[in-house]
This record gives structure tokens, sequence and C-alpha cells, in this order.
């Protein structure tokens, strides 16, 4: 009787149990398919960065099965921690096809150095974005080709300001930075054609252009005393801007600021964010 109902159950059995484990197996197979792609595209990322103890990650999330539907995701995010990179390390290349979507690509860094300055965390979402999505699935390679518009924000430490001015602005030889109730406090040594002193600043920050943040409202003393018009005039020149995300940090216009913030050690920037089509290369003439 026990073998007549195992082969009696055979056939009610199969046509329930077969669909389960097809699908089990094809979502086994889908899921090792979405790990290789996005290993491949964090590898794929990180040769374009810099440092011996950079870590880079990539995750998707799709909008229906992998095959027919990889070109709709309903977001990317990438991570990246303790790297450098002398610019901008991604850009969008418009003559690349258009085939996929990425509903959300999403920006997490987290110390980093961004040319000549430490930046503490970026954080950025972007929606509406495309990328070749036939080279995604032949190379296991992301390449943007369209950018929407989202928001960023960046965190930048007093202390990291501080090691970067004197690396961009030649007559401070030292800086010390601190950042507090919406003021910027800079103080240090400084040498100029005219004069070798200490000095000290105290400023709020402007948005100039949307690149630029400008020391602004600022008192300047020099040398214990307070500085007349020329010597302020010709220190805040030599600061001015303390940043520029196009000439110092190659951000080639992916952040157009609106908002800045300075309170508890920390320059906070955010704004409309997106990513560059590739700058064209132009050879030099002769």
């Amino acid at each position: 009787m026990l073998i007549l109902r195992f082969n009696q159950a055979v056939p009610l059995t199969m046509p329930i149990l077969l669909p389960a484990i097809l699908t089990f197996l094809g979502v086994k197979a889908i899921n090792e398919e979405v790990q290789v792609f996005e290993q491949r595209a964090a590898s794929d990322l990180a040769e374009v960065l810099e440092g011996p103890f950079k870590e880079v990650k990539v995750k998707t999330k799709f909008n229906g099965p992998f095959g027919p539907a990889f070109a709709d995701l309903y977001s990317a995010t990438i991570s990246a921690k303790n790297f450098r990179t002398p610019g901008l390390p991604l850009f969008c290349e418009p003559e690349k096809a258009q085939t996929g979507i990425i509903r959300m690509f999403n920006i997490e860094l987290d110390d980093f150095y961004l040319g000549k300055l430490e930046v503490f965390k970026l954080r950025a979402s972007i929606p509406d974005c495309r990328f070749d999505a036939g080279l995604a699935l032949k190379s296991k390679k992301i390449r943007l080709t369209r950018s929407g518009t989202g928001i960023g924000k960046v965190w930048v430490h007093q202390d990291a300001l501080a090691r970067f001015i004197p690396n961009k602005v030649r007559e401070i030889k030292t800086a010390e930075v601190q950042i507090k109730q919406g003021r910027v406090i800079v103080q240090g040594y400084c040498e100029f054609i005219f004069a070798k002193s200490d000095y000290w600043v105290s400023a709020e920050l402007k948005i100039v252009n949307g690149r630029k943040l400008e020391l602004t409202n600022a008192t300047v003393i020099l040398d214990w005393q307070k500085a007349d018009d020329f010597a302020k005039k010709v220190l805040l020149d030599a600061l001015n801007p303390i940043v520029d995300l196009d000439k110092d940090l190659k951000l080639y216009g992916a952040i157009e600021m609106s908002k800045v913030g300075l309170e508890n050690g920390y320059l906070t920037a955010e704004g409309a964010t997106k990513i560059p089509s590739k700058p064209i290369k132009t050879e030099p003439k002769e």
C-alpha cells in the first residue's frame, strides 16, 4: 500500500512542484547574475579611484525579471570610501546608447579626497538617469549616458579645511580653522610682498554663481591690530574663493550650490546635483 500511494502521488505532485522548482532555480540564477554584475561594476569604478584601502560597492534593484526588464532599474547605489580622486570620477557618455533607465541613482561617499580637499561625506540622489543596457548585459559595466537633476549634500570638517587652505594659497603658510554658529574663523601666519604677519579672520560664507564659496562680512586682524582696508582686501582676495568646485575640485558643474551651513565644526553645502558629460580633451597647440 505504501508503494502504491507513492506511485499515485507522483503524477499529482509533480505538476505542482515543477513550477516551484523552476522558479527557485530561476531566481537563484538571476540573483547570482545580479551579484556578478554588481561586483564587476564596482571593480570597474574602483579602477579610476586611488588608495590602498579604497572600498567600492554597487547595489541595484530591478523593476522586473533580470532578463527582459534588465534595462529598467528601480535604483542603483554606488557606495565608496577611503579613496582619492583628482576630480569627479564619474561622467555621462552621451554618445553611447540610452536604452536603460535608472529611476533613482544614489551616490554615497565617505572619507575621501577630492583633489586636495578631504571630504567627510557626500550624499546625492539623482532621478531619471539613462545608461547603456546592452553594454551592461555584455560587459557588466554601468555607463551613464544621460543624467537627471537631483539633490546633493557635502560635509567638510574644519580640520580638513585648515589643511586645504595652505595648499591652495601660497601666501598662507599656516592655517587653523574653527566653524561654529554660522561663521568660520581662520588664523595663522601669512607672507605677502609688503608684509609677513600673523592673521585672524572671522567671516560668513556666501555662494557665488553656484560654484564658489567666498568669505564675506569679514573682520580681519593682522599682528593683533585691525587691518586697514588695503591689507584686508589683499588678504581676503588671496583667500577667496575658499573653495571653487570647478577649479579646485574639478566637478565640472556637477553641483550648483544653493545653501551653505557652518555649524559644529562642519562646513556643509547642498544644491542641485547631476552627473555631467565627460569633458572633451583638447590637444595643446604647438
